[in-house]
């Protein structure tokens, strides 16, 4: 079509010739990183004049589109071939940036509210087993005792995912690409958020256990793990029946990594992204999420374990992808101790 015009240096359309008519509609989608050089003016106005940007800033997946010219015919429809940089491969995001319409005040003040629910959360609950003279842990059975600890994290999952919503419910709606929880094609080797659960978990295991053996070697024995470590807390409840191994499936498996992954990688990871390089907000997230759980003795394995989990949703875009990841590991960890300690072993001892 005569009217479309030619690429011209990057991937941009020169639109000089595009005609005026109201009735043709124009849309350019330009693939992410890529900008027109300047404004452009349609012909015969005065004002109106255009910048085109990279389709995360339009709001627009820049993952799957077809950039287009549609006229004032259905049939009138012609696809734009538009070639990427040279040296650029499409299908390797783990540098990509999000764009984040908060700004830096929304996330502290949002990261510091997450961390006081949990302390109103923990505080609340105490205050009101005490009121019901439940206090005692040794007043409870193993599965009452489950049951308190899966009632706890689903109170702070949701109090959590409330001041999350709260603290950014100004910027409705959000971009697309932002807290994405996407089925579709599990399996799709650029993005399939099970396939690469799966290589997360595989790579997330090796980190762990290098990261445990670097440790090991700087210290010149294993790190000691405090009482307060969430695994020392569960391993009197571990294989104990089937209904405390379901209600710690749960929490575990399901509630803990739906709450942390949607915080740590789906908002403070991708709000990183608009002030440091992508590796860097991997980083500082992965730190984040290892302070954050208070056992400094697992520090450097819960770090490793962060920075798989930010690249695979990096990756893929998709927050399931670090969930599977998060929720494998923890599952796989119940799962091993409970087999354990049903064969007769003593799992206190081999922690």
């Amino acid at each position: 079509m005569d009217s479309l015009g030619k690429a011209v240096g990057m991937p941009c359309l020169s639109l000089e010739r595009l005609p005026a008519s109201s009735t043709y509609l124009r849309l350019v989608v330009a693939p992410r990183g890529w900008s027109c050089p300047g404004p452009f003016r349609w012909p015969g106005s005065s004002s109106s004049s255009f910048h085109f940007s990279s389709s995360r800033t339009l709001g627009i997946s820049s993952r799957h589109f077809l950039p287009i010219y549609a006229g004032s015919d259905d049939n009138d429809i012609h696809s734009v071939e538009l070639q990427p940089k040279e040296n650029e491969n499409p299908n390797v995001d783990f540098f990509v940036k999000w764009e984040i319409p908060w700004d830096g005040k929304t996330v502290i003040v949002t990261m510091t509210a997450f961390g006081l629910s949990f302390l109103f959360t923990g505080f609340t609950l105490s205050i009101l087993l005490a009121q019901l003279g439940l206090r005692q842990r040794q007043l409870l059975d193993f599965d009452e005792r489950s049951l308190l600890i899966f009632i706890n994290q689903t109170l702070e999952t949701f109090v959590g995912i409330s001041v999350l919503k709260v603290c950014t419910k100004n910027y409705n709606p959000l971009p697309s690409e932002l807290f994405n929880f996407d089925l579709k094609d599990p399996f799709s080797i650029s993005r399939g958020w099970i396939l690469w659960g799966i290589i997360g978990t595989v790579c997330g295991a090796g980190a762990v256990l290098l990261a445990g053996t670097l440790a090991t070697y700087i210290n010149g024995e294993p790190l000691p793990r405090e009482g307060q470590d969430a695994l020392l807390q569960l391993l009197p409840l571990i294989g104990t029946s089937n209904t405390s191994t379901a209600l710690l499936l749960a929490v575990t498996g399901i509630l803990a990594p739906f709450l942390e992954e949607t915080i740590f990688r789906g908002f403070l990871l991708t709000s990183l992204t608009k002030w440091v390089p992508t590796y860097a907000a991997v980083t500082l997230s992965a730190g984040a999420f290892a302070l954050a759980h208070l056992t400094p003795g697992e520090i450097p394995q819960l770090f490793a374990l962060g920075v798989v989990l930010g690249f695979s949703y990096c990756k893929t875009g998709n927050l399931l992808t670090p969930m599977l990841i998060h929720s494998m590991w923890n599952s796989g960890v119940l799962l091993l101790l409970t087999l354990l300690r049903i064969q007769g072993y003593d799992i206190q001892e081999l922690i």
